[in-house]
């Protein structure tokens, strides 16, 4: 990962501060400068001969993949945690757009971060809370449909995740 990649994970970390203390302008600030950032090509996951590096959201996530690899048979090389800056940005752009009822604008964040990092669920369950407040549940629905089994990306709290936003929706239709 790159020093200015570095420094932009740590002020998504700083962002995510703001917005646990309602300082909801202090992080969506913080944010837009991050998103400027965004290489034009960008990877989250960096495979050489040794090791694979991935930039995982936390070390709940880190330790789901790591297990999921050994119960799969297939920790054949080193897993390395690089910070994630750009994806978690946009998802957080999403979610305070959310917040403010900005629906049309959540899902171009969220789209975009999914872009990024395509095996993150999260982007569907925010950009699915965003096409339910837009009136759009069956599109909604499509999405948390698309979450059904555990895999290296997707944890037991993650198919859980899916599994309640998947029921909200049907008792809405």
């Amino acid at each position: 990962m790159n020093d200015q990649e570095s420094a932009d994970a740590e002020k998504v970390d700083t962002a995510i501060q703001s917005l646990a203390k309602g300082s909801i302008d202090a992080a969506e600030a913080i944010l837009l400068e991050v998103i400027a950032n965004t290489p034009e090509h960008y990877s989250h996951v960096i495979d050489d001969t040794d090791a694979v590096s991935i930039k995982f959201w936390d070390q709940a996530e880190f330790i789901h993949y790591v297990m999921w690899q050994k119960q799969q048979g297939l920790a054949n090389k080193g897993i390395n945690w690089i910070g994630n800056a750009y994806p978690r940005a946009h998802y957080y752009m999403g979610f305070i757009c959310v917040k403010r009822k900005k629906f049309d604008r959540a899902i171009e964040f969220l789209d975009k971060g999914h872009m990024l990092e395509p095996t993150n669920p999260k982007f569907a369950f925010e950009k699915a809370q965003a096409l339910v407040h837009s009136g759009r549940k069956n599109e909604a629905l499509a999405l948390y449909d698309e979450v059904t089994e555990i895999g290296p990306h997707v944890s037991a709290h993650d198919l859980a995740v899916a599994r309640r936003g998947r029921g909200f929706v049907l008792i809405e239709l």
